[in-house]
């Protein structure tokens, strides 16, 4: 009778660990699952002299004093919702001494703006709200007029939509 008492309290031990055990391997009720994508920005930019069709980057070559550099802006809206921005305008020289004084005007889609600009240590800025729905596109004439006494540089206008 005592070996059957030994032998009962062994089975005991060895089912309470094979139990432990195997809640130990199945600690989970399903699969792992996963989703992978791409997310990019709602908005695409490009620009165009007026002359060819829509890139990333156009050279004007020379402009004088007192002439107009013309440039125009396709903004896309990808999305499938509204998107809201401040639309830029920077410009800028390599002698980092760009001031509202440069400009006898700045104009965008044929209004004024020049006002709407502020000056920074180094570069002009002109900003304004943009507001697209989805799908949309929007193309916008930009106008710079230089005064005549402009000191010769190299100009860049940049243009950008940042969130609102």
């Amino acid at each position: 009778m005592k070996m059957n008492k030994k032998y009962i309290a062994y089975s005991f031990m060895v089912v309470l660990a094979l139990t432990i055990v195997s809640a130990a391997v199945v600690d989970y009720l399903s699969n792992t699952v996963s989703v992978d994508m791409s997310v990019e920005s709602p908005l695409i930019m490009k620009v165009s002299d007026g002359s060819s069709g829509w890139v990333d980057s156009v050279s004007l070559g020379t402009i004088y004093g007192t002439e107009t550099a013309v440039v125009y802006s396709q903004i896309k809206n990808r999305a499938k919702n509204p998107v809201d921005g401040e639309f830029t305008v920077t410009v800028s020289n390599d002698l980092d001494d760009v001031t509202l004084a440069d400009f006898e005007s700045i104009t965008l889609n044929g209004n004024e703006v020049l006002v709407f600009c502020t000056q920074g240590t180094t570069k002009v800025k002109c900003a304004g709200t943009e507001s697209l729905t989805a799908g949309e596109t929007d193309e916008d004439n930009i106008t710079i007029t230089f005064v005549a006494n402009v000191a010769p540089a190299n100009y860049s206008i940049a243009t950008q939509i940042m969130t609102a």
